[in-house]
């Protein structure tokens, strides 16, 4: 979900429209450092002083968090493998905390100090907050049927827009892809490595894409994991996510029919009509989570959804088994998941830094497209579709002024396993 900071409410840059690509690069501020420090075993932590606008790197400066895990044998280490888990709005430091060692192969980990980071406006490195106007968006029905249905949900992405922009002041100005790419240099520069080795999952993949196109005399080798297509529009990449998503749920539904070990279904067609139902309770009335005081709401459902989807081992297990236990009542595995895959453990203001980094990116259309597309054909898809329609339409006004355009450098018609990415 991308919703508005494309804001009303926030004042124009005082420093201007980020340069494109191909302009002369910024000036370099001075090498920056990095304290580490234990925070705890066997992880270190520091702080990496970036310059708010990097066309002026003497001024305003932001602090954005770093955790490394060290390759075991100093004397066979190749240098630092910086990771990056998705989003925008996902949290590399607790990336690298509780899923390095699940997510980068043991011989990797030995060769390389496994790196992670807080983009700015991100988790620990000044994170965006909208306050309670996120939750509120959240609470509105995100999959309207009629027009009447629209315009309140549109009217409830404008006042969130509102809030982000009185809240955060300057920083969303300076939150595009661009400026996070930038931000990375400084981090490989800090970590001592000549050119950069890095892994980005999803949305990661873009930055890995421009930190190349930026700096490719920097460039060692990246892994870009489920690439996002650099060229495509707001409306063209949530109908790309919208049906890779109804595909790989496809997938795992008729896998749970027939799976002895997936509690969801025992005959042909269960899996899918539990999941609906559950989606459609929630769309009625969110699921209390004892103990956290919040609930676990539609939106949250299909973000779990979607983050275990991508994992046909465990993920795909471990979304069998919270399906079944929301739909029994218990919705904390799924909200656990959720926060997790957001970044934002607990807080339930997660759409500020998504929505700020996807503004500056990627060209809205108007909210009067939204009506038209894209057409829904299951229970599911809709679920999937019509906030992805949202997301990108609320962004009314947003032009995309961070981004540039890029070319893929490689094409291919087949899947990426349950990624499902046709570009990479």
């Amino acid at each position: 979900m991308t919703l508005a900071a494309c804001t009303p409410g926030a004042s124009p840059d005082p420093g201007g429209v980020d340069s494109p690509v191909d302009a002369v690069d910024p000036p370099r501020p001075g090498r920056s450092t990095l304290d580490w420090r234990r925070c705890g075993k066997p992880f270190e932590c520091a702080t990496l002083r970036v310059p708010l606008n990097h066309a002026r790197p003497a001024g305003r400066k932001l602090g954005l968090a770093v955790i490394r895990l060290q390759a075991p044998v100093r004397d066979q280490r190749l240098g630092s493998l910086v990771v990056n888990p998705g989003g925008p709005g996902g949290s590399g430091v607790q990336f690298v905390r509780h899923g390095a060692i699940d997510a980068i192969p043991a011989e990797l980990r030995a060769q390389f100090d496994i790196v992670g980071f807080d983009p700015r406006g991100v988790g620990r490195s000044a994170a965006v907050s909208c306050g309670g106007a996120s939750n509120d968006l959240l609470s509105s029905d995100l999959s309207p049927d009629s027009p009447g249905e629209v315009a309140p949900l549109l009217a409830a992405a404008r006042r969130l827009a509102q809030a982000c922009g009185d809240r955060n002041g300057p920083l969303l100005h300076r939150m595009s892809t661009e400026d996070v790419a930038r931000d990375l240099d400084l981090l490989r520069e800090a970590l001592g490595d000549r050119q950069l080795t890095y892994v980005g999952f999803s949305y990661g993949t873009f930055i890995g894409a421009t930190y190349a196109q930026l700096f490719p005399q920097r460039t060692r080798a990246l892994v870009l994991d489920g690439a996002v297509d650099p060229s495509l529009d707001a409306q063209q990449r949530a109908r790309q996510q919208v049906q890779q998503l109804e595909r790989t749920l496809g997938d795992f539904l008729d896998a749970c029919d027939t799976e002895p070990t997936c509690p969801l279904g025992r005959r042909k067609g269960q899996s899918r009509d539990r999941f609906e139902t559950l989606l459609a309770a929630l769309k009625q009335a969110p699921l209390p989570v004892p103990g956290s005081g919040r609930a676990l709401q539609a939106s949250e459902l299909l973000v779990a959804t979607a983050g275990l989807l991508k994992d046909r081992g465990p993920g795909w297990t471990s979304l069998g088994l919270g399906l079944r236990l929301a739909s029994d009542g218990d919705g904390s595995l799924l909200l656990a998941v959720a926060d997790r895959a957001l970044g934002q453990a607990g807080s339930g203001d997660w759409l500020g830094p998504l929505l700020a980094v996807n503004c500056l990116d990627v060209p809205a259309p108007r909210p009067q497209a939204y009506p038209s597309w894209p057409p829904a054909t299951s229970p599911t898809s809709s679920a999937f579709a019509k906030p992805s329609a949202v997301s990108s339409t609320a962004t009314s006004g947003g032009t995309g002024a961070g981004i540039w355009r890029m070319t893929p450098p490689a094409s291919s018609q087949s899947w990426l396993q349950t990624t499902r990415m046709s570009w990479y």
